[in-house]
């Protein structure tokens, strides 16, 4: 038996961006940890990295890659410039990928120590008022795919892998999972 995850660009769309966030991380955490046997035994073994493997996927391909924002006053960042009303562009997925911060990026590593610096939520007065019910619904989604399948894996072939169209929001086009119901 099989299950596919997927979302469509409409969904981006909602009134209710939570939703579709959660559904991207479960669906981008469900893809690493399905390419990753290493990381699914693990978790199977050690329950508790549940919770350090949802901030990793956070870190490593967040929901919102980069969110637009206006100066409200003349500053200058780096030595650059920024003249009040003018637009700036955070990159939450660069500087999640910022070795300075994270030593090997681009290693997925559920280990991770300072995982939960990643800037997946946002940062500051416009941090996500709902990253702790993100993580939750998160780490419970896992628990239950841990508890009550076997043999969980992406299906590379019948899934794709290009992210959706969008240049703030990531998620893919289409994720399809094997597995077995646990007797």
């Amino acid at each position: 038996s099989h299950t596919e995850v997927g979302q469509s660009e409409s969904e981006v769309h909602q009134v209710c961006a939570h939703r579709v966030q959660v559904r991207h991380l479960r669906c981008e955490g469900k893809t690493e940890a399905s390419k990753d046997f290493g990381s699914r035994a693990q978790l199977r073994a050690q329950p508790e990295l549940i919770e350090p493997m949802v901030e990793e996927v956070l870190r490593w391909d967040p929901p919102i890659q980069c969110t637009f924002r206006r100066a409200t006053a003349d500053t200058q960042l780096h030595g650059v410039p920024i003249a009040k009303g003018g637009m700036v562009l955070p990159m939450w997925g660069a500087a999640n990928r910022d070795p300075a911060e994270f030593p090997a990026p681009d290693k997925f590593d559920i280990t991770r120590k300072n995982v939960r610096k990643h800037l997946g939520f946002g940062y500051g007065t416009h941090f996500c008022a709902g990253a702790e019910l993100a993580r939750l619904e998160a780490k419970i989604a896992f628990e239950l795919l841990l508890e009550r399948l076997d043999n969980l894996e992406l299906d590379e072939a019948a899934s794709d892998l290009t992210h959706l169209p969008s240049f703030a929001s990531h998620g893919y086009q289409r994720v399809v999972l094997r597995f077995n119901k646990k007797s």
